[in-house]
């Protein structure tokens, strides 16, 4: 259609031309009026009609530049990065070390490490072997002030013996290693025992009710119920849940009353596979513990009945609780470690305390050993949430959070509802969204909801990459087609305006390695590129070499922490 028209204005141009030449030649000769007046209104009529058609033009192309503007019916972001860390509620120093550093924003020219330092929790999200431990694990503990107690779970000892130095000289914390399998004993670090239901006892001297929610909170880690799980084996899993509760409420009141240190998981599946005459005689007894306005006496006799009464099924009972506390068994590393803490759990919450609680386990254990993780963890961040103070705030870098339990760790959901304004952060590292949500179902979303931060990168997942590109949003486009006839003829340019992703799905599973997609709560995506603590001053000098572990990379130092 542009074309046409200026063709248009040519058509009459090129003649007004030549009338007005001819028109200046014959004036100049002297020709007869009548030549004049004809040649000169020939090139006033061209004149005329080509200024009518360059208006017409102009007009045309206004309105084509107004079209192809996008209006933003889809969405208004226009490119990524296009608002700076400031404008995302993120800072670029952290003088006050309370700072998560995420990164530095790709693209600029002077780039600084991006720091988080609000009170919410993060989700962060990335394949194996994405650099999770080096670029954002590591620095976030070295950014962390002293002030700032943490609980850190991990594979292997790296983390623990890489930063044990730093915390210990530099920022002059406590360090607990919860290492059952005493992994630490080659680096000459020692290893710390922690006994999960300790905090019973102290609830049974103030003989306080919650002692019971919080004893079936443990045989809820215990003896988690698996999705889809019905029938009989649901029953017998019900069962065996009470009788790990009700059996701790007991051991926990005695080692109140005693000083006994019976009151621990070890101690527990010992005297369930002491043979039926010992457990009915241990019912027996619970069955006279008048406390609780009778409800473990009733337990007691409840219990004993089963196995007075209908032996083969009480066995059934008994073997799932048996089952579950397995990996306690006394003569097994793990059994041998929860008799009794070696430190202090309340130290978290406790102004004036500083300390990093570890808890490591070997990489190549089963899946059952991270039971223990997760006992560990409910209890640690129990014990947090009750302590109902902000100061000292606790953060929770939590590797391989989906595969830590094989159900929802039971305080997860009171930690992101109420964490905020209690003081404590999970920052949880995992593979995929479907591997979180085959453990929460539900509760998975409240992970991203409660979270103000979330990282993607070196997705791999099509399901999760779809998920993040609806996410973050829509930009509007114009796009315009054209119409050719066959044979000569007018043709016609259409407009329109249409939405695509901001970030497509392929561009999720196809970005470069070590960068991520940034969600800081509601705002656009940014783009980051992360950073190796070795890039960076004076992270590349605080943390050390752990013997046996895989070399790291020798990289530039860039960055100014």
């Amino acid at each position: 259609m542009a074309g046409q028209q200026n063709e248009g204005v040519l058509a009459v141009a090129v003649p007004g031309v030549l009338s007005y030449g001819a028109y200046s030649l014959l004036k100049s000769s002297g020709a007869s009026p009548e030549l004049l007046y004809l040649t000169g209104g020939m090139a006033a009529l061209c004149a005329v009609i080509a200024a009518k058609r360059s208006i017409d033009t102009l007009a045309y192309w206004f309105d084509m530049a107004r079209l192809r503007k996008a209006v933003g019916t889809y969405g208004t972001t226009q490119r990524i990065n296009g608002q700076t860390p400031k404008q995302i509620g993120l800072k670029t120093s952290n003088e006050h070390g309370n700072g998560i550093p995420l990164g530095v924003r790709h693209g600029t020219r002077k780039p600084k490490i991006m720091y988080y330092d609000g009170d919410a929790s993060g989700l962060f999200i990335c394949g194996t072997g994405g650099g999770k431990t080096s670029s954002l694990a590591k620095p976030i503990r070295l950014a962390l002030g002293a002030e700032r107690n943490a609980i850190i779970t991990s594979k292997g000892v790296d983390m623990a013996v890489s930063t044990h130095r730093f915390l210990t000289e530099e920022l002059g914390q406590t360090v607990a290693c919860i290492d059952p399998h005493r992994l630490l004993k080659k680096h000459g670090l020692k290893s710390d025992d922690f006994n999960p239901t300790e905090g019973l006892v102290e609830l049974a001297e103030q003989r306080d009710a919650d002692l019971i929610e919080k004893a079936r909170e443990v045989a809820q880690v215990l003896l988690p119920e698996p999705a889809g799980g019905s029938g009989d084996n649901k029953i017998f899993r019900s069962v065996g849940r009470q009788f790990i509760t009700w059996c701790l409420v007991y051991l926990a009141i005695e080692q109140a009353d005693t000083g006994l240190l019976c009151c621990n998981l070890a101690y527990l599946y010992r005297m369930l596979n002491d043979g039926p005459d010992v457990l009915l005689g241990f019912f027996q007894e619970m069955a006279m513990c008048p406390d609780f306005d009778g409800v473990v006496s009733m337990a007691g006799k409840r219990f004993a009945g089963k196995f007075e009464n209908a032996p083969k099924s009480a066995e059934s009972f008994l073997t799932e609780a048996q089952e579950a506390l397995a990996i306690f068994d006394p003569v097994s590393m793990i059994g041998k470690s929860v008799e009794y803490s070696t430190f202090n759990a309340a130290d978290l919450k406790t102004p004036g305390k500083k300390i990093t609680i570890h808890i490591v386990l070997p990489v190549e254990k089963s899946e059952s050993n991270n039971v223990f993780i997760a006992l560990c963890l409910n209890t640690l961040i129990t014990q947090c949430i009750e302590a109902g103070r902000f100061e000292p705030r606790v953060t929770i870098i939590a590797d391989e959070f989906e595969n830590i339990s094989t159900a929802p760790i039971p305080i997860m959901e009171r930690l992101l509802k109420a964490g905020r304004t209690l003081g404590i952060q999970l920052f949880a590292f995992i593979q995929d969204l479907k591997g979180l949500e085959a453990r929460y179902k539900e509760l998975t979303s409240m992970f991203i909801t409660q979270s103000a931060i979330l990282m993607a990168w070196d997705v791999r997942s099509v399901e999760d990459a779809e998920l993040f590109s609806k996410r973050a949003g829509q930009r509007s486009i114009v796009t315009d087609s054209a119409s050719l006839p066959n044979t000569g003829g007018d043709y016609s340019v259409s407009v329109k305006e249409e939405g695509i992703p901001l970030l497509r799905v392929d561009q999720f599973t196809q970005m470069p390695k070590f960068q991520a997609v940034l969600f800081k709560e509601q705002y656009p995506p940014m783009i980051v590129d992360l950073v190796h603590f070795k890039e960076v001053d004076p992270w590349v000098h605080q943390i050390d070499h752990v013997s046996g572990a895989l070399p790291e990379p020798e990289f530039r130092v860039r960055y100014k922490a």
